[in-house]
């Protein structure tokens, strides 16, 4: 469905005996414009069968993670892809009554007439057992108001209640994947603390399923410590960082200031009323006066002045010592003392406390409260383990240099390049694409080690556009022309800077735009100046073999390149031990196969037989020596150019079997030629790549980001999480989104994507033919297809300044027509551009028709 009304959004982990009733119950409501989306936690069950029963109704979509993220995390996946202008979230074992989207939209449209402070709707719940298929009748049920004050800081519903808008959604945070309990609690305490409400539909229309395993059953104690801390915060003043994305209604002061006052609103206020009906009333001023000073925060204590003005219609009465009708002029006069009161400008005191900034203690938990805790100059973005590594070898120097930065983990969009694992081994914190997607993190630079892939690549083109510095970091060897890859990656040509392992690769950026800069490789250098082992001719060899065919490259000589390789190490009587890439999908020789990750393998290894991969690198740095095995004619010159005596090449398995024969040369070798090899290719030792590499970044980071650049980088986000199911689904008739980084902006803004920069490179683009009328400007762009936004942009400022000759050239001008209705075709309806510039060409038709 294009344009829901609703986003209803199922998050699912292994819920398949539950999620074919929960979905039932979303099919079968009254309220029919809606889009569901369940958001699959990886699950090990049925569940995607149980869901695919429901994807012949065009409203049903899944969306599934490659790696678990916890339910925080499936919630907020399925909010960044939804398209609604209002969000629901239902549990995937929970039920909905036919009439709830109905009852609750229908208040959300009510508060949004009332108020810009009602944030959503809310309905009653009812506990059903855990065996119940079909949800009860939905039932009346008396509800109140939801605010700040009126929770005292309590839960005030669960998930699945609220009906939300999808904009503060975003706005706040989404949930916090911090916590693994009372998570919907602590985004309702953000919200209601930030000063919105929520309005009651008066029915139960959602269900809550009693489950016997259920996690707050299992770990109570630990649901009560995370609680607590919630409802002891609303106690604390807010820090000057805390919630600051809600400025309007934000309540910064402790909840007791707060409930204090609200016990003084109605008899203030009626007797207010009362003194607006005596013969000798007081001046506005001084009714306004009193009532600040009592009650200095009621701006933000009533969901709406008509409620203030109902208690004053009371107390005139009580004057008047009537019941009947309120006059208009009282109803007047009523209205306009209550506009001055509540007057934002005036009102509210400023608080004399500042918090301290913090909720839980925890960063991990405190960070989407906090501002401040997302300042991070730079974000990364790795794709695997030794990406990892490298982060935290150059983390020490960055932060020496006064550079904070954080880490972005995509494996749940991406695959499992065992980041995670990595993290925890080397202590580099990490969050989810889903935290960065919805935070407030204003980086000065997005770092990537890969900027191609289908999930990176438009993370770098949203900055990009935005305004916002790219940096790649070439971390060990690259296939930069895709001399043996079938497809066109144009690697590291998308990102701003590029900064390479050694001098050899230079030569692959001759016309390059992007700044390039040889920093080295951090971990080659680790690996160097580890203590050297002690090595002795006397063993029988063991053999590393680096079997990597991966990712789809060369994956056809798998198995012939291994086989001869361990026939060869057989014969010789040696031992082979086989180190198998993540990606590489290959079943042979599994008694030879260790389950040690690389460098510990690599370690207990006395030569090693390799093909195009970084393990070259990483041998010759520990003095292993290295056969370049290519039976299968790979193309790519890396290690094929000049081995520099460091190693040698085999191109068929009786060369294989003659140079591991004479391993202890090999080893030599390493030792003696591996050094010269090693500088040119990732870097001399000297300073060190983990010094220059920090220091590349701290030079070429770009500025602090403006409110404008970050709302075009969050705007780009948003429009690539809605295109791509929160990069879920990254490719269109198995094309990735943007194939190239050269037209990739462009359709970007096709897409309704923001440039930051947009009208500079067009007025840019005028400055460069001045000496061009605008006519001819326009007919000259109109037969570019890359530049349809700067073709529609300057059309339609011609047809403001000069309508009459603007239209004549409209019609007289074929490219020009052909021109529009290709513009129209490639940007998204949803664009702004583009109903702006249908409008300016009705209107010059109307006015000079």
């Amino acid at each position: 469905m294009d344009n829901p009304e609703v986003s209803v959004v199922v998050p699912s982990y292994n819920s398949g005996h539950f999620l074919e009733w929960t979905l039932a119950s979303i099919a079968a409501q009254t309220f029919k414009n809606f889009e569901c989306i369940v958001v699959d936690d990886c699950s090990t069950d049925d569940s995607i069968t149980q869901a695919k029963k429901h994807f012949s109704d065009p409203r049903f979509r899944l969306i599934r993670h490659k790696m678990n993220v916890g339910l925080s995390g499936a919630r907020n996946t399925g909010l960044r892809a939804a398209r609604g202008e209002f969000v629901a979230f239902l549990d995937a074992d929970d039920l909905m009554m036919k009439n709830s989207l109905e009852v609750r939209l229908a208040t959300c449209r009510w508060g949004q007439r009332t108020g810009d402070r009602f944030i959503g709707s809310y309905c009653g719940s009812v506990s059903i057992e855990e065996t119940l298929k079909v949800a009860p009748e939905s039932k009346a049920q008396s509800l109140d108001y939801v605010t700040f004050v009126g929770s005292s800081g309590h839960c005030p519903f669960n998930a699945n209640q609220p009906m939300i808008r999808r904009d503060i959604l975003r706005m706040a945070g989404g949930f916090n994947h911090g916590l693994k309990q009372a998570e919907d609690f602590d985004l309702w305490l953000r919200i209601l603390r930030a000063g919105y409400i929520f309005a009651p539909t008066r029915f139960s229309s959602v269900t809550y399923r009693r489950r016997a395993g259920s996690m707050v059953r299992q770990q109570p104690l630990a649901h009560l410590d995370l609680s607590l801390a919630i409802i002891n915060s609303a106690e604390k003043p807010l820090a000057e960082d805390q919630l600051d994305w809600s400025t309007r209604y934000r309540m910064a002061k402790p909840l007791s200031a707060y409930t204090s006052q609200q016990r003084k609103i109605n008899r203030t206020m009626e007797f207010v009323g009362m003194n607006l009906a005596s013969d000798h009333p007081e001046t506005d001023e001084t009714l306004v006066s009193l009532v600040r000073r009592e009650i200095p925060d009621i701006h933000l204590l009533t969901h709406s002045e008509t409620h203030l003005e109902g208690i004053l219609h009371r107390g005139i009465q009580r004057q008047r010592s009537t019941s009947g009708p309120i006059n208009p002029d009282d109803r007047d006069m009523a209205a306009r003392l209550v506009a001055k009161i509540t007057d934002a400008k005036g009102s509210q005191l400023e608080s004399n406390i500042v918090g301290t900034g913090t909720v839980y203690g925890d960063p991990s938990k405190d960070r989407p409260w906090f501002s401040g805790m997302q300042a991070h100059q730079i974000v990364f973005i790795p794709h695997s383990a030794y990406h990892v590594w490298t982060i935290s070898l150059i983390g020490n120097a960055l932060k020496e240099m006064g550079i904070d930065f954080i880490t972005v983990d995509i494996s749940a969009e991406w695959r499992d390049g065992k980041v995670r694992a990595a993290a925890a081994e080397h202590g580099v914190e990490l969050i989810t694409l889903s935290e960065f997607v919805l935070g407030r993190y204003k980086p000065r630079a997005i770092v990537t080690f890969n900027d191609w892939d289908p999930v990176t690549r438009p993370i770098i083109i949203a900055a990009k556009a935005s305004g916002i510095r790219t940096i790649a970091i070439v971390e060990g060897i690259q296939d930069y022309d895709d001399a043996d890859v079938h497809w066109k990656r144009y690697a590291y040509k998308t990102s701003d800077i590029v900064l390479l392992p050694g001098d050899f690769d230079k030569k692959y950026f001759e016309g390059h735009t992007a700044i390039i800069a040889s920093v080295g490789v951090p971990r080659m250098e680790s690996l160097r100046l580890k203590p050297k082992r002690e090595w002795s001719k006397d063993v029988t060899p063991r053999v590393l073999i680096n079997c990597n065919f991966s990712y789809g490259v060369l994956v056809e000589h798998r198995d012939r390149w291994l086989t001869e390789a361990v026939e060869a190490v057989l014969e010789l009587g040696m031992t082979p031990i086989i180190s198998r890439h993540p990606g590489d999908t290959g079943n042979l020789f599994p008694e030879y196969v260790t389950s040690e990750n690389f460098y510990d393998a690599m370690e207990r290894c006395d030569v090693s037989v390799q093909r195009f991969a970084s393990g070259v690198l990483e041998c010759l740095a520990r003095d292993i020596g290295v056969i370049y095995f290519n039976p299968h004619g790979e193309k790519v010159d890396k290690f094929q150019a000049d081995p520099m005596s460091a190693y040698t090449l085999a191109l068929d398995k009786p060369a294989l079997k003659e140079q591991l024969a004479d391993w202890w040369r090999l080893h030599e070798m390493a030792a003696d030629r591996g050094p010269a090899f090693l500088d040119h290719h990732s870097g001399p030792l000297g300073e060190g790549a983990i010094v220059r590499c920090a220091r590349a970044l701290n030079d070429h980071l770009g500025d602090e980001p403006d409110p404008a650049i970050l709302s075009a980088f969050r705007a780009n986000l948003q429009v690539l999480d809605e295109h791509t199911a929160s990069f879920t689904q990254v490719r269109i008739d198995n094309e990735p989104l943007f194939p190239d980084p050269f037209t990739a902006e462009e359709k970007l803004l096709s897409m309704g994507g923001r440039s930051y920069h947009a009208m500079e490179r067009i007025m840019q683009a005028v400055n460069n033919h001045a000496n061009e009328t605008a006519p001819d400007f326009i007919r000259r762009i109109a037969r570019d297809k890359k530049k349809d936004v700067i073709f529609l942009t300057s059309l339609a400022s011609h047809l403001l300044t000069d309508g009459k000759n603007a239209l004549s050239l409209v019609e007289t001008e074929p490219s020009v027509k052909e021109a529009i209705d290709r513009a129209s075709a490639n940007i998204s309806p949803d664009n702004a551009l583009l109903s702006h510039f249908h409008s300016v060409m009705e209107l010059a038709k109307r006015k000079h028709a």
